[in-house]
């Protein structure tokens, strides 16, 4: 226990230890917590200099025996807490304030962050007249009315409805629940009017409409673009904080994955004082509640929502991103089924270190899941530290709890780097394939493990096959309408080659796509996207559209075309077309994120409807 304390509180107690009775040892127990938010270096010079202090004074004075002993163990214990400071390592086990991993206290909203945001984050509360009424009598009806015009969040029409309302109703409080309930604006919005800061109710082109949730560096919203569209996932991050270099990072690693098990990235940016990604928004679950609301998974289904993560996961390690945080709380269950893989926030490129930390020589990640090489914040980033962390989840699917062992995170920590201490499943929980796959993914070496995500895939395709069960890959079917044998190729070989997560399909004429759209409809694979050329032999310009349209008005169409017009992506929108990619602009990153972002907004706003 001594060695879990922090070092001030730790060493000033040994100066009073010589003058004092030994009873007083037991009592600095429990006194050895009081000091665990102070800086690292401080603390450590202190400790450093108090414990030499100590050891004079106790070497020239004429102590009893029983304070001799008290001296001496409260020496010991300055020792042993300089010894967890300096140690790689072993300062996660301290519970020191300045490691990243996880405990209860990692979804206590940080100030920097948003100081707002812990104000609002169920975004299902009821507007509290009561709770608000100061905030309400502080504000006149006009002067509400006014800030919801200027803000620009609004459409006329909002702002429209919410000043008749108010007209109506005389009272404000009475029109706000109203214009709530009528979903004119947020509980989230109507706050930040009434509390006079409209202005963070934008993030650049986005306008915020309540919080999501809360993490240690970032706020996540729902959001809408200003000029109108599907609602989405805004993951926000002030600037000038200790977490800018690390959720840059995120923001470029972001856009190297494009795959049906991931959640969609549609676009990264900043504004004056905030960076942001906006993602699609997901409805549906974390694996992790999904547990603790409907307790532990059948064995075949944890396995079916693993491999589904396990191909996610595998995408990217092959563009050269490392998760590092692959856990329940982190793979979303669509409404639809598909699981897929959220949270960069702790990524690295494959082979790299932990350089973004925000507090050098600190470990990052969940101690619950968590590889062992972890506790080391120098170790290098590979695929062994992901199957190890979905080998873990894989543990909580099927029993409901973590795989180490311990009540506390600095208990745990010492579980998993030292003691080796971890629970088992219960007797006849899996079959002895699945046992063997568990025992691999969690090996505590990682050179015992599955030496990359594809073998694990490759196992859980097996065990599922043996099961009788749907092991099937989601792809994105995408088919591509092109006469010129140069473009054709060149897009074909681009979606093929370098995402195996997209099948393609080809047509050179208008009536032959016709034929093969409608074919896929029939099969288990149907189209989902279409790559459209405008001018093909047998039709041309906007007719061509027209025409796929007339035939097939609900297939999701993304023009490609080489027509530089200045209103030829208008008449396109005007047409129907989902999307537009000019030739001149092609590359792999652009069509990717188009292809899987249209289809993502599309799935988004079935649901919505």
């Amino acid at each position: 226990m001594y060695l879990l304390a922090p070092p001030l509180t730790a060493s000033l107690l040994p100066v009073a230890a010589i003058t004092l009775p030994a009873w007083t040892s037991p009592a600095a127990i429990c006194l050895l917590w009081l000091s665990r938010r102070l800086p690292k270096r401080p603390r450590v010079a202190v400790a450093a200099a108090l414990g030499i202090l100590t050891a004079v004074v106790w070497s020239q004075s004429a102590a009893t025996v029983d304070q001799s002993l008290n001296t001496l163990i409260m020496l010991a214990c300055v020792i042993g807490c300089l010894v967890v400071d300096l140690v790689p390592g072993l300062q996660a086990a301290s519970g020191s304030s300045e490691t990243d991993v996880d405990g209860p206290a990692s979804w206590r909203p940080s100030a920097a962050v948003d100081d707002d945001a812990t104000n609002v984050l169920d975004n299902n509360m009821v507007l509290n007249l009561e709770e608000l009424a100061p905030e309400i009598d502080a504000v006149s009806a006009q002067e509400f009315a006014q800030r919801a015009a200027r803000v620009g969040v609004f459409s006329s029409e909002q702002v429209a409805t919410l000043e008749q309302l108010i007209e109506s109703h005389q009272q404000l409080s009475v029109a706000l629940r109203q214009a709530v309930s009528q979903k004119t604006l947020t509980v989230y919005q109507a706050l930040h009017l009434l509390w006079g800061k409209e202005d963070r109710l934008k993030v650049g082109p986005y306008t915020l409409m309540n919080v999501l949730g809360v993490g240690g560096m970032s706020v996540v919203y729902r959001a809408r673009k200003l000029a109108g569209g599907n609602e989405i996932a805004l993951k926000v991050v002030p600037k000038a904080t200790r977490h800018e270099a690390r959720f840059r990072r995120e923001m470029q690693l972001a856009q190297l994955l494009a795959h049906p098990n991931i959640v969609v990235a549609y676009e990264v940016g900043e504004c004056i004082d905030r960076y942001y990604i906006a993602m699609e928004l997901i409805t549906g679950r974390n694996l992790q509640d999904v547990v603790r609301l409907h307790g532990s998974l059948s064995e075949a289904v944890a396995l079916q929502y693993l491999l589904q993560a396990a191909r996610g996961l595998e995408h990217a390690h092959e563009r050269g991103v490392i998760h590092r945080d692959v856990k329940p709380g982190n793979l979303l269950l669509c409404q639809s089924g598909i699981v897929k893989v959220a949270d960069l926030g702790l990524s690295q490129e494959a082979g790299g270190t932990d350089v973004g930390c925000p507090v050098r020589g600190a470990v990052s990640g969940t101690v619950d899941f968590m590889a062992p090489e972890q506790a080391n914040p120098n170790a290098r980033s590979v695929p062994q530290i992901d199957v190890y962390g979905l080998g873990t989840t894989l543990f909580y699917l099927l029993t409901g709890k973590p795989r180490v062992a311990g009540r506390t995170t600095q208990e745990k920590m010492m579980n998993l780097t030292v003691g080796r201490r971890f629970n088992r499943l219960p007797s006849g929980c899996t079959t002895a394939r699945t046992m063997n796959l568990l025992n691999r993914m969690t090996a505590w070496d990682s050179a015992n493990r599955f030496s990359s995500m594809s073998s694990v895939i490759a196992e859980l395709e097996e065990i599922l096959r043996e099961m009788g069960r749907d092991h099937a890959a989601r792809h994105l079917h995408v088919l591509v309408v092109e006469d010129d044998p140069a473009h054709l190729f060149l897009t074909v070989r681009l979606l093929s080659r370098t995402n195996r997560a997209i099948h393609v399909s080809k047509s050179q004429r208008l009536d032959n796509a016709t034929d093969t759209f409608r074919a896929s409809l029939e099969t288990e694979r149907p189209v989902d996207l279409v790559l459209l050329d405008l001018n093909l032999p047998d039709s041309s310009g906007i007719e061509t559209l027209q025409k796929l349209k007339a035939i097939h008005p609900d297939a999701a169409i993304v023009v490609l075309t080489s027509d530089t017009a200045a209103d030829i992506q208008d008449q396109c929108d005007a047409a129907g077309a989902a999307g537009f990619i000019c030739k001149m602009d092609l590359n792999l990153s652009t069509l990717e994120r188009t292809l899987f972002t249209i289809q993502s907004q599309i799935r988004n706003r079935m649901l919505t409807d």
